[in-house]
């Protein structure tokens, strides 16, 4: 393990929250964890980003993340799982050395998120693009694993633990964020096509395609640049994105439990499009308060000369159960902060107490390589919540050097109220194409 120091300062972003806090965090670096309150995890020598969390009832953290690739062409990261321990090390009882590894394919396995189920059972997905890894056969696959508490992966679940549907002659750019599972042990998890097209499957408890969802397990849809997906408490799913034409608004998706879409939300499609003026908008996350209500976060560009510290904005948007704006929340609805953002990476989550965190990555100053994590709380009002950090946010810098890109891409309230969040510190090496490569970065704060 990597322990580097940490420095507080101003701003950031988004995330998730699944306990309720006994007593609501202040915002300050835990040094019981990792000695000051981040940790930062060398898996590989290639590319290691956290892309979901999931806290346990002994204060265990399981972090899910893509492992390894990107050092050379068509070889990119497998599947990962990692168990922390409460104060920050490796649990070395978990699966291999801490850690479970899943490869889908001989491409690119990227990670959607990781959830427990009641039984204690752990549920993690995706999409997998170019699986034979060659520039030839660029076909791509959804697939989900379910693994025990031990980490060894279940044999009941799929084939030897793993299910997967392959999607011939679509390759996949990316997965969504987050993947929904329901009481009964089903899963749906999501990607998007090089041609932006959404494309969803349903796993059921067994690991098998789902023939209710889609006639044979798989739905498409035709909507631009989808990039979260959760599920309501009653199984409808949301997916949010950015759409296309006329112009880049942001958007919300409601379906189903068949995966049809839902003619009760929206303008009768289940689709509702919200735009904040001319600049390119984007819902980038999105989560369900206890009223049933829809809290986006996503980002606006902005058109700047000195485009440095503001070009990307946060900006959050509350919705009723039927996809109207809220407008008791923040103005009309809507929260503008002039928050700037280092990456239009971003995850929101909802307190017990209503109020909600935001973590990802933000500038601290005007130099632009210096990019930090960073998880802001806001009220139930959309306020920033000056009891919260430094004015409402809490920043970190997980390396000694300012390079390129730090970011956040998860978030979660632990059950005594300490929020944990994950995702990734830049290595000073890069990938075979110049890219940015990560170490798996995780902070606690008390």
């Amino acid at each position: 393990m990597k322990r580097v120091s940490a420095r507080l300062g101003l701003a950031a972003l988004a995330v998730v929250a699944t306990a309720a806090a006994a007593s609501p965090s202040g915002g300050r670096l835990d040094p019981q964890f990792g000695g000051d309150g981040l940790v930062v995890q060398r898996l590989t020598k290639g590319h290691d980003l956290a892309q979901g969390l999931v806290t346990l009832p002994d204060a265990s953290l399981i972090v899910a993340a893509e492992s390894g690739g990107f050092l050379k062409p068509f070889l990119g990261p497998d599947a990962l799982l990692l168990r922390l321990r409460p104060n920050g090390t490796r649990d070395r009882t978990f699966g291999r050395d801490g850690a479970l590894r899943v490869s889908v394919g001989r491409g690119e396995d990227h990670v959607s998120g990781v959830t427990r189920l009641a039984s204690g059972l752990l549920v993690a997905g995706g999409a997998a693009r170019n699986l034979n890894a060659d520039a030839y056969n660029d076909d791509g696959a959804l697939y989900a694993f379910r693994a025990h508490a031990s980490g060894r992966l279940d044999p009941t679940f799929g084939r030897r633990g793993v299910a997967s549907i392959r999607i011939p002659k679509w390759s996949f750019h990316t997965a969504l964020s987050g993947i929904a599972v329901s009481p009964d042990g089903s899963v749906v998890v999501g990607g998007t096509t090089e041609t932006k097209r959404l494309t969803l499957a349903r796993f059921d408890r067994r690991g098998r395609p789902d023939r209710q969802f889609g006639g044979d397990g798989v739905v498409f849809h035709r909507v631009q640049y989808p990039y979260a997906l959760t599920r309501q408490p009653d199984g409808r799913l949301l997916v949010v994105g950015m759409t296309n034409l006329p112009r880049r608004d942001w958007f919300i998706l409601r379906l189903r439990q068949d995966g049809t879409r839902d003619p009760t939300f929206g303008g009768g499609d289940g689709l509702v499009v919200t735009s904040f003026g001319i600049t390119p908008d984007a819902a980038r996350a999105v989560t369900v308060d206890s009223h049933g209500r829809i809290l986006v976060a996503g980002t606006i560009y902005i058109a700047d000369v000195d485009c440095r510290t503001l070009c990307v904005q946060l900006r959050l948007v509350r919705y009723l159960p039927n996809g109207r704006i809220d407008s008791t929340f923040g103005r009309a609805g809507r929260v503008e902060p002039e928050i700037g953002l280092g990456h239009d990476t971003l995850a929101v989550a909802i307190q017990r107490d209503g109020r909600i965190l935001v973590a990802g990555s933000s500038f601290v100053s005007t130099v632009v390589n210096d990019q930090q994590l960073a998880v802001w709380r806001f009220d139930q009002k959309g306020r920033l919540d000056s009891t919260f950090g430094d004015s409402g946010v809490l920043e970190v810098n997980p390396t000694s050097r300012r390079i390129k890109l730090d970011v956040l891409t998860h978030v979660a309230v632990q059950p005594d109220g300490r929020v944990v969040a994950t995702g990734g510190a830049s290595k000073q090496e890069t990938g075979f194409d110049g890219g940015i490569i990560y170490d798996v970065a995780v902070l606690r704060a008390r």
